[in-house]
């Protein structure tokens, strides 16, 4: 699995994208850690299989609202995404259909495009894609 920031080139960037012909399970299991309890911060690129691009970092945790993905320090590389307990509940259950590889497809999880109005609170739009070039 291959994740990275594009700064711009589309109407829905900023953007990251996490993509590849795999399972997003273990993301998908990271959503759940956070919702329950189990952990309190994940970073993508410690998942395992999981390949930054161009330095790209991004920290999931949990906070007391949800407030979607920022730099971190107006850095071009690093990213925070910070939700609450129930919106990673709710993330793991929305991108369920992810954790086995059915074929390609996308899915927003956060920003304008995102289907869900706490998943859309985001300075930067983000998106799950299981086409080998991470389109969408």
């Amino acid at each position: 699995m291959k994740f990275e920031y594009i700064g711009s080139g589309s109407k829905d960037c900023p953007l990251i994208r996490i993509y590849g012909e795999e399972s997003f399970g273990a993301l998908i299991d990271s959503f759940v850690g956070l919702s329950n309890g189990q952990i309190e911060s994940v970073s993508v690129e410690a998942l395992p299989s999981y390949e930054s691009i161009f330095g790209c970092r991004l920290t999931m945790s949990v906070g007391i609202s949800d407030e979607g993905v920022r730099n971190i320090s107006g850095s071009s590389s690093c990213f925070t995404w910070i939700m609450t307990r129930q919106s990673w509940d709710d993330l793991a259950a929305f991108a369920e259909p992810f954790h086995e590889f059915l074929g390609y497809q996308y899915q927003w999880l956060a920003g304008r495009e995102a289907e869900l109005p706490n998943f859309a609170k985001s300075e930067i739009a983000l998106l799950i894609s299981t086409y080998p070039d991470g389109q969408w």
